[in-house]
């Protein structure tokens, strides 16, 4: 189905991937933890039966449990090494497709870029992957360092160009394990929070925090860097602890808006050289920058 362009592919491939998922799940009535590991250590040694065969004869980038990526010495050694690919497929039974791509940026497997000789390029891992209305999460950032592998434009001319706030919103959520978050700003009342820990006698001691800011209930939160004096620390307030801690992956000093943002013009106080920080410090990640 894939090869004729069938579109029923896709959700039978789901179908497919969703029961050897379900084969390692022990909730699950197709749970099946011996046949799921026979099939991860096989198909794993059988690339490395394929890996050992290729040996010497191109590059290892990278390996996983159902494909690897080599680099060619030359172009003419292409049809060598499908040759052998193709007399491991006639003894494995095994079948393999072939990918031809001009360039790989890579900070480990799970996080790439990888480009074809047309420019198209695929993308995987939370890094640099192609979000969506659902899945929006630091979007300018994404595009930056996409931006700069692939087209070579600097992070600050992606990020400093963008006029949609919607852009540059950091998705948060308190999950069940926490209470509530905390938005911090120094022009709101005070709030106390409680450290505790055992003292030399065993004694309970209490560590007074104090903050200025208000609780936020809302379970998502739009968050947004901030220049603002007045705009503080977004934190999170677990349920088996008497303190508050940073919400990751947040600016230090945000502004929260969780309302329409489709049209809404980006503030003035809006923190771009945050969003240039962070994609700058994606880049520096990847394995082999500037090659």
């Amino acid at each position: 189905m894939k090869y004729n362009k069938d579109p029923r592919q896709a959700p039978r491939k789901i179908v497919l991937n969703g029961t050897f998922g379900a084969s390692k799940d022990r909730f699950n009535n197709l749970y099946d933890p011996l046949q799921a590991n026979n099939t991860c250590i096989a198909g794993q040694l059988f690339l490395l039966d394929l890996i050992e065969k290729l040996d010497g004869k191109c590059d290892l980038i990278q390996t996983n449990t159902d494909g690897i990526l080599v680099k060619l010495y030359a172009k003419e050694d292409k049809d060598g090494i499908i040759a052998i690919c193709e007399e491991w497929s006639k003894r494995t039974l095994l079948e393999l497709e072939y990918d031809e791509y001009v360039k790989v940026i890579q900070r480990d497997v799970n996080n790439y870029i990888i480009m074809d000789a047309d420019g198209h390029v695929k993308r995987k891992g939370s890094v640099v992957k192609k979000l969506s209305n659902l899945d929006n999460d630091l979007p300018i950032v994404n595009r930056a360092v996409v931006d700069f592998f692939t087209k070579g434009i600097p992070v600050i001319t992606t990020i400093m160009a963008s006029d949609k706030m919607m852009d540059f919103q950091k998705i948060t959520k308190i999950t069940g394990k926490y209470e509530y978050g905390f938005k911090e700003n120094a022009t709101l009342p005070v709030h106390e929070f409680y450290k505790t820990k055992a003292g030399k006698n065993n004694e309970t001691l209490y560590i007074t925090e104090t903050y200025n800011g208000k609780i936020v209930t809302d379970k998502v939160q739009r968050c947004f860097a901030s220049i603002d004096v007045n705009d503080g620390t977004l934190y999170k307030k677990k349920k088996d602890k008497d303190s508050i801690d940073k919400t990751a992956g947040t600016p230090i000093k945000c502004f929260i808006d969780n309302g329409d943002i489709l049209d809404k013009p980006i503030p003035s106080k809006l923190d771009k050289q945050w969003y240039i920080d962070v994609a700058n410090e994606r880049i520096e990640k990847f394995v082999d920058i500037g090659k």
